[in-house]
């Protein structure tokens, strides 16, 4: 197939539009889409000019045989696939308000094409969204569609190509492209959360259709909801417990994949409805079954969490996860230290600027109702257990302490620390006392 030959397909149906000759109409679309997959660029140039859009846009866009203006927008869509300066072309030409006369039509059969092709548009960081949004209600077409899909009682396959899923990524990807337009699809968060509900216990995070579902939950702003159900809470953390094992710092895309689910969380974590607040701590924060052995120890999720941040390689995954408790712990540092140890929370506390003393970590524990808790480990005193090794001698605290004076000292002349050696301060305030010379004879 040759440019020339492709021409010769485009002139047939611009003739046809006007002498609307159905069945002969059918077959050239016919063609044209077969080579929409299978020819070279070269030869599909004429369909990425202005002309070769807009022939395909009569039967596209106008009033037409649906069999023929189905095949018309698969072809446009593949068009916009393989050529990426088509799709400045296809905007500047006004198609997206043609696109959007189409998705209005509620047309099931048509919806993968049109969500396909309108994404394609709102990727192009030159498209200004705002008059879709204000004018040619962009957002309420979207969210007809996905309430439409909520209807069914079937759960959303995993199938790339479903038309639920097209509108679905269209959601997100407008979201987050035109933030301040997020707001209008906070009409598709319940279809979104009774979608999630559907998804099967055996589907991953990361896979369709829960990964494209979470995707809608990072992007539209749920904290402005005055409510979020309970069980889409316990659903979204029946699917972090699954994934934390895969997450475990082997695997950097692992990592990677668990991130926009913890993102939902947070923004959980962050919002206005307490019922849901409640509940992601009940299943998040430890309980005193969990405080038996160190925080991040043990099997439990809370447990997991917390090791899953001295194991990531992902620096995002790690602060996700101590914000997460922070939010939850409602950004009070003796609540944070409590829940999760000062040892695990010693990083974020620094990085924002918020000093926590010796006596600041003594008075927390004083002020707990609960059981004694090592303030650092985060475990109950009563379960810690006692060391094997056998004390330390007089010689070998002496040999220990001069070890550390050295190695302070050595940091110190590095410029890696700028705090006072701590052998120093003891023995400055007379808790070190030093031995006579001749206290070794």
């Amino acid at each position: 197939m040759t440019s020339r030959e492709i021409e010769q397909l485009l002139e047939s149906l611009e003739t046809e539009a006007v002498t609307a000759q159905s069945t002969k109409s059918h077959a050239l679309l016919e063609k044209v889409l077969a080579h929409t997959r299978t020819s070279r660029d070269t030869a599909l140039a004429p369909l990425y000019a202005k002309n070769g859009l807009r022939i395909l846009g009569l039967y596209a866009f106008e009033d037409r045989d649906p069999a023929q203006k189905l095949i018309a927008l698969r072809c446009l869509n593949n068009v916009l696939v393989r050529s990426v300066s088509t799709r400045q072309i296809f905007i500047n030409e006004g198609y997206p308000s043609k696109v959007l006369s189409s998705m209005k039509n509620g047309d099931p059969n048509e919806e993968l094409a049109t969500a396909n092709l309108f994404l394609f548009c709102a990727s192009q960081p030159t498209f200004d969204l705002t008059s879709s949004f204000e004018d040619e209600g962009l957002a309420e077409i979207v969210n007809k569609n996905i309430a439409r899909h909520a209807q069914s009682s079937e759960p959303l396959p995993n199938d790339p190509a479903n038309p639920a899923l097209a509108s679905l990524r269209l959601l997100s990807t407008l979201a987050v492209r035109a933030e301040s337009q997020a707001h209008r699809f906070l009409p598709s968060l319940e279809p979104i959360l009774d979608l999630l509900s559907k998804v099967p216990a055996t589907v991953s995070h990361a896979d369709l259709p829960a990964s494209v579902l979470i995707s809608c939950l990072v992007s539209i702003p749920i904290g402005q909801r005055e409510e979020f159900p309970v069980s889409a809470v316990d659903k979204l953390v029946n699917l972090l417990q699954e994934a934390i094992p895969k997450a475990d710092g082997s695997s950097k895309a692992a990592d990677k994949e668990l991130l926009p689910l913890l993102v939902v969380l947070h923004r959980l974590a962050q919002s206005k409805p307490s019922d849901a607040r409640k509940r992601l701590a009940e299943h998040i924060l430890p309980s005193d079954e969990d405080r038996a052995a160190p925080l991040g120890k043990g099997e439990s999720l809370p447990h997991r969490l917390l090791k899953l941040t001295s194991t990531t390689v992902e620096p995002e995954l790690r602060e996700m996860i101590v914000n997460l408790f922070f939010e939850i712990s409602d950004k009070d540092p003796n609540k944070f230290v409590h829940h999760i140890g000062f040892g695990h929370a010693a990083g974020l506390l620094s990085s924002k600027g918020i000093q926590f003393s010796p006596e600041d970590l003594a008075q927390g524990q004083a002020s707990s109702a609960g059981p004694d808790i090592n303030p650092i480990t985060g475990q109950q005193r009563s379960a810690e257990t006692a060391s094997d090794l056998p004390e330390m001698t007089q010689e070998e605290k002496e040999r220990e302490a001069e070890r550390l004076f050295v190695l302070f000292e050595r940091l110190r002349a590095n410029g890696m620390i700028s705090v006072e050696n701590p052998v120093t301060q003891y023995r400055d305030s007379g808790r070190v006392e030093e031995l006579p010379d001749d206290a070794s004879d």
